[in-house]
């Protein structure tokens, strides 16, 4: 493996919790702790492996973000950055079991840069179906926040979207959510030998 996982997720920090808070806790925990005993055993069960990385994406990350309001934002983006590499180790072991090279494996990002063999900037591509899932009717996420994060101009991503026929009409500039569609993105993401994580991207989840 290429992280030196803990043995647990982060504890919460000290405080009263409420019940509701302490099982949730509880319940990720022991989605991780499964989840990193089948990594170090080796035992090379592809099915296995893709059972608990779904169980994380689909179950265990929603629990986690459903504790927002009552933990503290960077406890949860604490778990966030443990599970997101358990997941990407969860995945790389299912490809390897599969016959799928490690160095085979390639990590996709919302944006790519071009170049033309021109002077000047490399021009930059930003995926269709991040900006999809990232402006989806579900969404309430600031163009300004959008384009901040992913690291282009905000008249760079609005012409992107007209040139992609994805249209969208932003409210609030600010929202929590942009963590939310990128986890979703980027674990979800899937072509071939290529896929993604969850949370694996610190710049993305920096405030």
């Amino acid at each position: 493996m290429d992280f030196d996982f803990p043995d647990n997720i982060p504890p919460l920090p000290p405080n009263p919790w409420s019940t509701n808070v302490q099982n949730a806790y509880h319940v990720i925990d022991g989605a991780y702790t499964r989840a990193l005993q089948a990594l170090r055993a080796e035992d090379g069960d592809a099915l296995r492996y893709k059972l608990l990385s779904s169980n994380i994406i689909d179950t265990m990350i929603p629990v986690l973000e459903g504790m927002e309001g009552e933990v503290p934002r960077e406890w949860i983006d604490s778990c966030a950055h443990t599970l997101g590499p358990l997941v990407y180790e969860l995945q790389v072991s299912a490809h390897a079991a599969e016959g799928v090279e490690r160095d085979e494996i390639e990590l996709l990002a919302p944006v790519t840069e071009k170049r033309s063999g021109k002077r000047g900037r490399p021009k930059k591509d930003v995926d269709l179906d991040y900006l999809r899932e990232a402006t989806g009717s579900n969404r309430n996420i600031g163009v300004t926040r959008l384009a901040d994060a992913i690291g282009v101009h905000r008249n760079t991503l609005s012409r992107k979207m007209r040139e992609l026929g994805v249209d969208k009409r932003f409210d609030a500039l600010d929202d929590d959510e942009l963590d939310t569609v990128t986890r979703d993105y980027k674990a979800k993401k899937h072509q071939e030998k290529r896929f993604s994580y969850v949370a694996y991207a610190s710049d993305l989840m920096t405030r």
